[in-house]
């Protein structure tokens, strides 16, 4: 299965995502701010890549930003969890990187079967390149 880093300063959001994820086989290496994050993504290589957005120790759009100029991390799907709706902060993330939005509180049943469908277009998306991309 997948190999997910899941960076979001909510614990009771990390752990209730992580215990559904794992029951469903994938991995999860999860931290609590951008820092702790983007070691965990250089260490793990992960599948993918959940981010809250508002982390005061380097926020998510930043840490996905990092990511856009690191080659080896540019095929990895990054979904973004923010509780701000506003119009410029949605463009903001897009331009950031990231290929699926959600706002928060979430459903932690839609957020597994959006990080399912994201895992099942990226592997169908990777199917023709002859090896998969390290982060090391």
């Amino acid at each position: 299965m997948a190999r997910i880093v899941f960076v979001d300063e909510d614990d009771d959001l990390r752990t209730l995502a992580e215990s559904a994820l794992s029951e469903r086989g994938h991995t999860v290496f999860s931290a609590a701010d951008g820092l702790e994050g983007i070691e965990l993504i250089e260490a793990q290589r992960p599948d993918l890549i959940v981010l809250d957005v508002a982390m005061l120790e380097l926020d998510g759009a930043e840490l996905s930003r990092r990511l856009k100029h690191y080659v080896k991390a540019t095929r990895i799907p990054v979904i973004f969890l923010t509780a701000m709706t506003d119009a410029p902060t949605r463009l903001r993330d897009i331009k950031a990187g990231a290929v699926m939005y959600m706002t928060k509180p979430c459903d932690v049943a839609d957020l597994e079967a959006r990080i399912e469908t994201m895992l099942a277009r990226n592997y169908k998306s990777e199917a023709h390149l002859p090896t998969r991309r390290a982060m090391a």
